[in-house]
């Protein structure tokens, strides 16, 4: 038997789905009332508000009234933290400073490479020596050396 229905044979699908979303609203349905029967029973009628916050994993509030009959009590305030002082600097060894001797033939770049690593230094040892450029020196010269 052929089906005749206008959307192309996909009633059977449709039902399928309607029946799926019955099912699982039925399932949550019968979740919703088995948790709400493992709570026990209690003749006062709990705050709406209350409610939602407790089970939304808030905290319950405070009551109305405590034993006192006292309302709108402030809470006690919370202790402030002590201030740590703030840790002493390291000892550290005074800086010295450091000096080479020009030899005959030394260029700065040589003398940055020996003593500081790397021949990009030089514009520091010429900086920090007060010379106009890195030909300005002549053997026999004491220049101060940066730190490493």
């Amino acid at each position: 038997m052929s089906d005749t229905h206008p959307t192309g044979g996909r009633s059977f699908e449709r039902w399928a789905l309607f029946g799926a979303a019955a099912m699982a609203l039925a399932a949550l349905a019968a979740f919703q009332l088995r948790r709400h029967a493992a709570r026990p029973a209690t003749d006062e009628t709990p705050d709406p508000a209350r409610l939602l916050e407790i089970e939304i994993g808030g905290e319950r509030p405070p009551p109305a009234a405590d034993r006192d009959g006292a309302r709108n009590r402030r809470p006690a305030p919370l202790p402030t933290p002590r201030a740590d002082p703030p840790p002493a600097p390291p000892d550290r060894p005074p800086a010295t400073t450091r000096s080479v001797v020009v030899q005959p033939g030394e260029t700065l770049g040589e003398i940055a490479l020996r003593e500081l690593g790397t021949s990009r230094r030089a514009h520091e040892i010429a900086t920090l020596n007060g010379l106009p450029n890195a030909d300005a020196i002549r053997a026999g010269d004491t220049l101060r050396l940066p730190p490493r």
